[in-house]
């Protein structure tokens, strides 16, 4: 049975603009270590210049909700896109994913087991340490 998780990617108005749900490897050194790979050194801009031609940028949240679903989706199954902050679908793991006073990205992990959200990281993605939050 795979580990089922969730990926929320919020504006700064606190609004969930997506929800991902992904079948399996879920868990912090799978999803996790893929989200930070991936996401560990974008920045987030209000409208695309020079500057933007280097690195890893996304034009607002929900530029960055769309990359993450180009990122990941690749084929049939595995994941899918639900309404936005849709709970309850045997998720064993929540990424809580916003935009940091830098202009980078934060995440709030959870685990959800038996209904309940307990926090087992806050902080920027790049520092995330999954391996530590697998051992807790």
């Amino acid at each position: 049975m795979g580990t089922r998780c969730l990926t929320d990617v919020v504006d700064s108005n606190g609004e969930i603009l997506m929800t991902l749900y992904r079948q399996f490897d879920g868990y912090p050194t799978g999803h996790g270590e893929e989200l930070k790979l991936f996401l560990g050194e974008f920045k987030i801009c209000n409208g695309i210049g020079r500057e933007q031609e280097l690195g890893k940028w996304a034009n607002g949240m929900s530029c960055l909700a769309a990359q993450i679903v180009s990122h990941f989706k690749k084929g049939i199954g595995e994941f899918y896109l639900y309404p936005p902050g849709k709970r309850d679908v045997w998720e064993e793991y929540l990424y809580v994913i916003k935009e940091n006073t830098n202009h980078s990205l934060d995440i709030d992990v959870y685990t959800t087991y038996g209904g309940d959200n307990n926090l087992i990281y806050s902080g920027p993605i790049s520092e995330m340490d999954t391996l530590a939050m697998e051992k807790e």
